[in-house]
């Protein structure tokens, strides 16, 4: 029977954690929710930008509407 590998060599490496997040430098505020189920949630609000947004970043500041 062959060994099993230990659970050090299967981790991931640090840097995938992050996947498919952005980068941490870019987040300027986490928001916590918990939704009525009880499900926690985090909010990340960042500087990042999809390449089909325009105009200034949106943040605090005044509304439209």
């Amino acid at each position: 029977m062959a060994k099993r590998k230990s659970r050090t060599s299967r981790r991931a490496a640090p840097t995938a954690r992050r996947a498919g997040l952005p980068a941490e430098d870019s987040v300027r505020e986490i928001i916590p929710k918990v939704a009525p189920t009880g499900m926690r949630f985090r909010i990340l609000r960042t500087t990042e930008r999809d390449a089909y947004e325009t105009g200034p970043p949106r943040g605090k500041g005044k509304r439209r509407g």
